[in-house]
């Protein structure tokens, strides 16, 4: 990335503007024109000019929002909160639920006469619970020969 300075001066704060490339300029001092959106420099991301500079500039509102929440903040963990408990639950009960699946699946194969419909609905049910298990240590790397440790 090249950044640039244009020589025009921010009228906003007075300081000198900057672009990368060819694109629109924008103040680094006081951030003047940064959610400007710049049609030619960016691909279209909806195909329709107005929905595109609206979202970009909803993009920009929502960053800077964010950022003001976020800047204050301490950096060790504040704990839990309601989003890691609803999804530590929620994983609980999916988890219970592929546990439940399995052992309905060979109840049905052990309670039941062989020469039955049970029979094939409990090899389903454990052959869903063996596709639905969770899976934990290593997260694989869709490119060739990628490992990647999970937890790092």
């Amino acid at each position: 990335m090249i950044m640039s300075s244009r020589g025009s001066a921010c009228p906003r704060c007075g300081q000198a503007t900057v672009s990368i490339g060819e694109a629109v300029p924008w103040c680094a001092a006081c951030e003047w024109n940064l959610d400007t959106f710049d049609r030619a420099g960016r691909a279209p991301e909806f195909g329709w000019a107005w929905i595109d500079r609206g979202t970009y500039r909803l993009a920009a509102r929502l960053t800077r929002q964010q950022y003001a929440a976020l800047v204050d903040r301490p950096l060790e963990s504040s704990g839990l909160g309601l989003a890691g408990v609803a999804t530590a639950v929620a994983s609980i009960l999916l988890t219970v639920g592929v546990v439940a699946l399995a052992a309905t699946g060979v109840w049905m194969l052990f309670a039941f006469a062989f020469p039955n419909l049970a029979v094939v609905a409990g090899v389903a049910m454990i052959g869903l619970a063996v596709a639905l298990r969770p899976r934990f240590g290593v997260v694989r790397d869709r490119r060739p020969g990628g490992r990647v440790s999970a937890g790092r």
